[in-house]
């Protein structure tokens, strides 16, 4: 069989990422051909012709979000199975129209990249704060009398109110960094409040009132058609005045002009824009040398460790669609049973009969998981299909959830369960090591569990009184919609009596579903994948106590010196 063909672009600014990917596929043993610098732009779009030359017979798309990936590259593009962004931007991409072609889209959405731009956008908010570029400015051109009034008009972040334009991992990241500063009143606009914000007390705002309260305010929102000119001149000019601007997330969200109007007559105290509506902004461009205005080339949160992390991302995402596995990341969730030929439970006979004997089964869609959870938001107890077989599951953090299901499992008490949590809210529940973390990087969500000392908010009850918790990944649509909608982990356990079968048929399932509150039917489980590999990372050295689905091999590779202990599976 010949080589996969990869097509890897290039940028201007994430060249040296795609470098990296494109060497490392072709070590692979892989075809990658490359696009030439810029093409494939708004700017500098493919022909027909061309983009049937190179992508013809591609397998995947590895690019930058100034590549230009529409319906009409996509069907020029027969054989693709996926397009990976090397960083986390995708709004250069039709996603409506790769989910109807069954093309999985992935970005880079790393642990790096999120902090090292929520740290970048902490910088810029001190940096308008005490006006260090105008400082700066005036030590070099000796200005004395520049610096004399420069030295009563900085003021403290502390105190300020604070708005943020979008509520996604970089401003949550950037209000953890936040707890500790004494900031003001904290606002968010978002077009979807979540349920439960455990961060800084947070006033969910309307984006007039975001725009009249807000001292400091940091754009976070992705450009699309709902956002783009959102900010025009009108708006900007609700401000309070001498407010502060922080634009980091994608240009043509904020009318560049008329904020480069409110800094020339000092309405606005200034603005730190790292990404413009065209990038580079020209020569001429308002904002290159309006008063109060720290302007940089989209890059002002750029560090090695991003870019390391970008590499490595794009390399494994690459790697899993290729091997018939959809990406970590993920971005048109809903395109992974087509993409992978998965059988909708509607079309199943056998389910929909069960349904009609079993009113508390649902669907494995949107309106099912919102079922499920608010059925454990309520207290209650579901079953779950799981990469390999059904599951029973409740609120590891309500005490009757838990008893209920050791009730119905007829479950030995000695045995604690395992928990089901977003990434970014493990250390919540358990202590991160660097043995932990670098597994997260290298595994999630695939099929892998951790045991890690566990945080005060998990009750003792729930672990049984040992001082650690198990913490486990999965990739079903159903889990993980689940886990993203609470603010709790959810427990749970493969739903059969100690000594059977496991249950991987919701008809199989009759006697549990009277027993439960709501049941997720499916019919797309398979048999033929393999139980989670768990490594014990509570204390050092680290160790691995179930080899199954993630190979010995692969764990020692992402964490060189782990020890092998299967003695010790607790």
């Amino acid at each position: 069989m010949s080589p996969e063909t990869i097509v890897v672009g290039d940028d201007r600014v994430l060249g040296g990422v795609l470098d990296t990917v494109a060497d490392a596929l072709a070590a692979d043993g892989r075809v990658v051909r490359r696009l030439p610098l810029a093409s494939g732009t708004v700017e500098h779009p493919l022909s027909d012709e061309e983009a049937a030359g190179i992508l013809g017979d591609a397998r995947v798309l590895v690019v930058s979000s100034r590549t230009v990936v529409d319906e009409r590259i996509l069907r020029l593009a027969p054989r693709l199975l996926g397009v990976v962004f090397a960083s986390i931007g995708v709004n250069s991409c039709d996603l409506d129209a790769a989910t109807a072609a069954r093309v999985l889209v992935s970005n880079g959405p790393t642990r790096e990249n999120v902090e090292s731009m929520a740290e970048s956008q902490i910088l810029a908010m001190l940096t308008l704060c005490y006006r260090l570029r105008d400082k700066v400015d005036a030590f070099v051109e000796r200005d004395t009398a520049a610096l004399g009034g420069l030295r009563r008009s900085s003021r403290m972040l502390a105190g300020r109110t604070v708005g943020f334009l979008g509520y996604g991992r970089i401003t949550q990241a950037v209000l953890r960094r936040l707890e500790g500063w004494g900031v003001g009143d904290v606002l968010v606009h978002t077009r979807t409040e979540p349920a439960d914000a455990d961060l800084l007390p947070i006033d969910f705002v309307g984006l007039d009132e975001l725009m009249r309260r807000s001292e400091i305010l940091c754009v976070n929102a992705p450009l699309n058609p709902s956002t783009a000119g959102l900010l025009n001149a009108s708006r900007l000019a609700m401000l309070p005045e001498r407010a502060l601007l922080v634009v980091q997330s994608r240009g043509g969200i904020v009318d560049e002009t008329a904020l480069a109007r409110l800094l020339e007559t000092g309405r606005l105290g200034g603005a730190a824009v790292d990404t413009f509506a065209v990038e580079p902004p020209p020569a001429g461009h308002p904002l290159r040398h309006a008063p109060g205005v720290v302007p940089t080339d989209h890059i002002i949160g750029h560090t090695a460790e991003m870019f390391a992390s970008f590499a490595h991302t794009a390399v494994r995402a690459v790697r899993d669609l290729l091997a018939g596995t959809a990406p970590v990341d993920t971005v048109n969730e809903e395109a992974i049973h087509h993409w992978r030929g998965a059988v909708p439970t509607a079309s199943v006979p056998h389910i929909q009969e069960e349904e009609e004997s079993m009113g508390k089964i649902v669907r494995d869609d949107e309106s099912g998981i919102a079922a499920v959870v608010e059925a454990l938001r309520a207290g209650g107890v579901v079953i779950l299909p799981t990469d390999t077989v059904y599951g029973i599951f409740g609120n590891a953090l309500d005490p009757q959830a838990v008893e209920r299901v050791y009730e119905i499992k007829h479950r030995d008490r000695g045995k604690p369960f395992m928990i089901h949590t977003r990434q970014e809210d493990v250390e919540r529940w358990a202590r991160l090591t660097p043995s932990a973390n670098a597994l997260i990087d290298e595994f999630w969500p695939n099929p892998f569990g951790l045991l890690l000392e566990k945080e005060e908010l998990i009750p003792d009850e729930f672990t049984m009184g040992l001082p650690t918790v198990g913490v486990m990944t999965n990739t079903n649509h159903v889990m993980r919609g689940v886990v993203s909608a609470v603010d709790f982990p959810v427990f749970g356990t493969t739903l059969n009596y100690s000594g059977e079968d496991e249950i991987r048929r919701i008809a199989d399932a009759a006697h549990f579903v009277e027993l439960v509150d709501v049941a997720i039917g499916a019919d797309h489980i398979s048999v033929e994948t393999k139980p989670s590999s768990i490594v014990d990372c509570s204390s050092e050295p680290p160790a691995v106590i179930r080899i199954s689905a993630t190979s010995l091999e692969r764990i020692q590779e992402a964490l060189p010196g782990v020890e092998v202990a299967l003695e010790r599976r607790k």
